[in-house]
């Protein structure tokens, strides 16, 4: 009895084994990849983390924030508004 399954099981791995080999990487490349993403995201990261620090000392102080799309042009009069204690 299970000599007749024998064949059946042998298509079934042939079928689930794949036709080509995966790409293989060193452990020096994916270090390298981890690195640079890490960097990337420090560079999107530290400048919000500054922005937030900031806005939390002038908040502290008693002045009042607000934000403006940046692709509106604020000019010194909106500055001048924003800054004015709340």
């Amino acid at each position: 009895m299970l000599v007749g399954m024998a064949k059946p099981l042998a298509k079934l791995v042939k079928l689930l084994t794949p036709k080509r080999r995966w790409a293989q990487f060193s452990l020096a490349i994916l270090l390298a990849v981890v690195t640079v993403l890490c960097v990337g995201l420090s560079l999107v990261v530290a400048p919000a983390e500054r922005q937030r620090r900031a806005v939390a000392a002038i908040e502290e102080l008693g002045l009042k924030v607000e934000y403006t799309r940046t692709d509106q042009k604020a000019s010194g009069a909106f500055h001048r508004q924003s800054l004015r204690r709340h």
